[in-house]
Formats: C-alpha cells, sequence, structure tokens
C-alpha cells in the first residue's frame, strides 16, 4: 500500500489527522464525521447565527461533511437520515432538518470560507482513504433498495451498477498498482499505462495492435500509450514483484467486497490449476532468473488443445453466493504440487480465514495433505481412480462408505522421499449408482456405521459440487486475458493477474446487482462477463 507522504502528514489539519485515524481503524463515514471535532469552525462565524439555536452547528458542520463524503444530493442526504435517526442522533440531531434547511445552510448560511475548508477537507480525506484502500465515500458499491429498483428495469440497474462500480473500482485498483517508475521524466502515468492493460483485458488483444485500436477510439485529449512502452515497464517487474502487486490489488478489493460478502467467517476456498497456451518456440529463452532457472513453459496435460503451456494456481472463495479470487502462483518445473500449494494456501490466507479446502485429483498428493494438515483447515480432495481406488469400490458393502487411515506415500517437507501421511478415504456414488462411484480424501469426521451416518457423509462430500461451480468461472478468467507472443514471463504473469483483478471486478459488481434484485441470490450470473467488459470497457480504459 502506499506510504504515507511525511509532507503531507506534516500539513495536515487536525480534522483530516482525526479522520486519518478513524479510517486506519476501519471506521465508516458516519463513525467519521461523528468523532471529528469540528469545534473550530465556530470561529469562522455566519450571517445566521440564530439558525444555531433550532439546529446544533457542530451538528449541521458534521452532516455537511457527510454530504461532501459520500456525493450525497441534498434529497439524498435527507432520506439516509431520516432512514436512519440511530446515525442523525450520532452526528448531534434530537430532531432532523427539513431538506431545504441543508439546502439553505449550504448554499446561504455558512461562509464562502467554511464551504471551501470542508471540501478541501473531504477531498484530501477521500484522496488518503482511497490510496489507502478504503472505500469511504464510494457510494455506489452499496446495493440500491430494494423498493427502488421496482420502478426501473434489470437491464437499466445492470448498466447503472456496471459503470458507477467499475469507475469507483478503476480508482481504488489504479492507486494501489505501483509499476515502479521513475518519478520524474516519464510521459505517461501509471494510470494511461493501465487504461491500456484494461482496453487489452477488454478486448482480449494483443499490446501492439490493441494500443492502435485504443488510440483509434479515444476521445480527444486522451493521451494513449504505444504497446511496447506499457511492455517495457512491466518487464522491468521480476515475478516476485508482480506477486507482491496482484497480493496488495487483491486486498484493496477485498476491503471494499467484505462489506458485502461476509468474509469475516472462515471461508471455503477452491485450489485449482489454469493452464495457459504457448504456441511459440519453447527455448530456454521463455523462462526466467539466473540460467534460465525457473523453467515456466512445460508440456500440456493430453486433454488441452495444445502442447505446451503456462501453469497458474489459483485460489479462490466458493461459497453459497461468492466466487472470489485471493491469490495468484505460477507454477515452475521441479517445484512439488505440495510446495505450490504451500505458497498459495497461506497468500490466501492472509487475506481470510480459511475452513475448508477443496481441490482436484491433480493435488493428491503426501506432501498437500501435510500442508493442510498443519494448517488445521478441512479439506476434501477428490482421489485419482488408479488401481488401489478401483479395488476400494469392489470391496465396498453399501452406496456410500469410509476408510479410515489411508496411507500415501511420497515426498514431504521436512521428510525423505517418500513418506506415509494418512488420510481417510469416502466412496460416494455417482448419481446414486455404485459403477460410478466418486472418492475422495478428507480429514473431516465422516462415518458409514448406520444409514443416517451414511446420509450425513454424502451431504458433507456433497458440498464438493461447489468446487465445480468454478470451472465455469475459470472459462470465464480466459475470456479477460490479453493475447500475446511475448516471451518474456513477466508479461505473461502481469496480464493473467490483471486478468483475476478484472475478473473479481465483474464478480463483485454481479453480486451487488443479485442483491439489489433478488431476495437470494444465485450462483448463475446475472451479468455476463462479455457484457461487463463492454460495459466497463470506457470506465477502465478512459483514465487519462
Amino acid at each position: 500500500m502506499p506510504n504515507e507522504n511525511p509532507r503531507n502528514t506534516k500539513s495536515r489539519s487536525k480534522i483530516e489527522k482525526e479522520a486519518i485515524e478513524l479510517i486506519d481503524e476501519g471506521a465508516n463515514a458516519i463513525n467519521v464525521v461523528a468523532r471529528v471535532d469540528v469545534s473550530s469552525y465556530r470561529s469562522q462565524g455566519d450571517a445566521y447565527d440564530e439558525w444555531h439555536a433550532s439546529y446544533p452547528f457542530e451538528a449541521m458542520i458534521r452532516t455537511l461533511y457527510l454530504k461532501d463524503l459520500m456525493g450525497y444530493s441534498d434529497t439524498e442526504l435527507h432520506r439516509r437520515l431520516s432512514n436512519n435517526p440511530d446515525e442523525a442522533r450520532r452526528l448531534g440531531f434530537e430532531g432532523l432538518p427539513s431538506r431545504t434547511t441543508f439546502v439553505r445552510t449550504w448554499q446561504n448560511r455558512i461562509t464562502e470560507q467554511t464551504r471551501t475548508r470542508i471540501q478541501h477537507t473531504t477531498h484530501r480525506i477521500l484522496e488518503y482513504a482511497h490510496e489507502h484502500g478504503n472505500p469511504l465515500g464510494l457510494k455506489s458499491l452499496e446495493p440500491d433498495e430494494k423498493d427502488e429498483v421496482s420502478d426501473r428495469t434489470e437491464d437499466r440497474l445492470i448498466r447503472e451498477k456496471t459503470l458507477e462500480v467499475t469507475e469507483e473500482f478503476r480508482d481504488l485498483l489504479y492507486g494501489s498498482i505501483d509499476l515502479d517508475r521513475p518519478e520524474a521524466g516519464t510521459q505517461y502515468d501509471t494510470g494511461e499505462l493501465l487504461g491500456l492493460e484494461s482496453f487489452l483485458s477488454s478486448e482480449a488483444c494483443a499490446a501492439n495492435g490493441g494500443s492502435q485500436i485504443y488510440e483509434d477510439n479515444a476521445p480527444k485529449g486522451v493521451d494513449v500509450p504505444e504497446g511496447e512502452t506499457l511492455l517495457h515497464y512491466i518487464k522491468q517487474l521480476d515475478p516476485a514483484d508482480i506477486h507482491d502487486i496482484l497480493d496488495e490489488a487483491i486486498e484493496v478489493q477485498l476491503k471494499s467486497a467484505k462489506r458485502h460478502l461476509e468474509f469475516t467467517r472462515p471461508v471455503e476456498i477452491g485450489i485449482d490449476m489454469t493452464y495457459v497456451g504457448y504456441y511459440g518456440e519453447h527455448g530456454p529463452e521463455v523462462n526466467y532468473g539466473p540460467n534460465d532457472e525457473q523453467v515456466v513453459v512445460m508440456g500440456a496435460p493430453p486433454s488441452k488443445g495444445f502442447d505446451w503451456c503456462y501453469k497458474f494456481a489459483t485460489v479462490s472463495i466458493v461459497g453459497d453466493n461468492v466466487r472470489f479470487m485471493l491469490a495468484v502462483r505460477p507454477h515452475t518445473k521441479g517445484q512439488s504440487v505440495g510446495e505450490l500449494v504451500r505458497e498459495i494456501y497461506w497468500a490466501a490466507a492472509e487475506h481470510v480465514s480459511i475452513q475448508t479446502v477443496y481441490a482436484d485429483a491433480e493435488f493428491y498428493s503426501a506432501e498437500v495433505i501435510q500442508t493442510l494438515e498443519e494448517s488445521s483447515s478441512n479439506y476434501l480432495i477428490r482421489v485419482p481412480a488408479n488401481k488401489r481406488v478401483k479395488r476400494q469400490i469392489a470391496r465396498a458393502n453399501h452406496d456410500v462408505w469410509v476408510e479410515e487411515d489411508v496411507g500415501i506415500y511420497g515426498p514431504t517437507v521436512g521428510g525423505s522421499t517418500r513418506e506415509r501421511v494418512e488420510t481417510t478415504h469416502v466412496g460416494v456414488p455417482k448419481n446414486q449408482n455404485p459403477d460410478e462411484t466418486v472418492v475422495f480424501a478428507t480429514n473431516q469426521d465422516v462415518d458409514d456405521e448406520i444409514e443416517l451416518d451414511r446420509r450425513e457423509t454424502e451431504n458433507l462430500i456433497n458440498r464438493y459440487r461447489r468446487r465445480w461451480g468454478i470451472e465455469t468461472n475459470y472459462r470465464a478468467l480466459e475470456e479477460f486475458l490479453p493475447k500475446t507472443t511475448s516471451k518474456d514471463y513477466s508479461v505473461r504473469l502481469f496480464h493473467f493477474g490483471f486478468g483475476v483483478l478484472m475478473f473479481n471486478m465483474w464478480r463483485l459488481v454481479d453480486f451487488l446487482i443479485q442483491i439489489s434484485l433478488d431476495t437470494d441470490v444465485r450462483d448463475k450470473p446475472r451479468l455476463t462477463a462479455q457484457r461487463f467488459r463492454n460495459l466497463a470497457e470506457t470506465v477502465l480504459n478512459m483514465y487519462g
């Protein structure tokens, strides 16, 4: 996150300093304006001292701060305080003034000096909040009232919410991404470069051709970087730098999303591998590190439509109404899948408390199970259908079965290359057909002794279906990835990571739309990825 400039700290007013302390504590707009000391405004005076007797002076000043912080109209301000009398009392009102009183106060009763001071102070408070990922004042990140939704069409709500939230998230994200560029002597600022990156992501096109299309369609006065300029700065970043950039940007998104997605509770996550096809020469120049020690272009699984690929592990929240990516890490040749899971699990744990981990069969290994056992999280991993598993299925004497203390052998952290790790295997018939039983490894409390135990075990294992919902998400993620023929790995990693940020923005916008429309949130998006890209493109691109 950006660091506070020492010079700005010294020049801040008392109100700004108090507000910043409250923001750092996670205060919302009401808490900020209710707790800062505004008594100094009395010394400025005004032409209508008599109105102080009817409505407390400091309460009115706090209300004007709230109005300017949130960008409310006088009608919106009055509606909020009318609907939330506890908030009005916190500001200092015993009885709420009329809407016209707020209008007259702002326009006529306070001095021009007071208006300017309030606007200057709120601007600096918001600037600090947004630089540090706090969504203070971003009212479009609130769901619309359902009684208002009935007066407009769903299509209009989708369009308006997409544009509003995208604009505010753009400012938050662009402010959190540091491309490590010189402070002076550069033609384009970071926002302009990220505007081009957003265009490439929205259009799924390459840098050079995309910059030409972007320039042809840019409004007059918008300075468009060349594709090579963007790639030049990305190439200066080490993969570790890009990991840090992405982790910080995801944290910014989560700080805004947590108000709606209830991330304070332990969450369920899915770990998956995404394969990005590579069609060029696959010599050592496509890898990175001293002497190309980090090999990243590897053979693709036979099921893919390409021979060579990059592998990116991703971890995503997979709750009832939440699809949100928490971390990205590349898989390099020679790195065990256990090492990869260990790294990405703890990267995700920086953001949320993890209750359960779901993973596909490629993550079934002694080292992965060791990692998850040590993390104290529950896990549910599909077991490959090898000969041993087929024998387990054949021995089963009822549909749902449990086998405890199953030994898995392989390398572990701190152990030899063949250590034994124990887990529990659970077999559950697919579509109630014992001939198509699917087996899972888990550390959860399961049993098959009586029919009731088997039904409870089946219900627990069926939660794995949550994980399959993210398969569609990963296909949608690919829609946000710019095309590139670059052999530079930093370019590949940055493009993939930025696609994850765009994916998260889409899913949060869709979630806010759904809770504005529905009582219950459904898994299937109302806002398709394609429509989000079309609607958000102009807002994201035209930053300059």
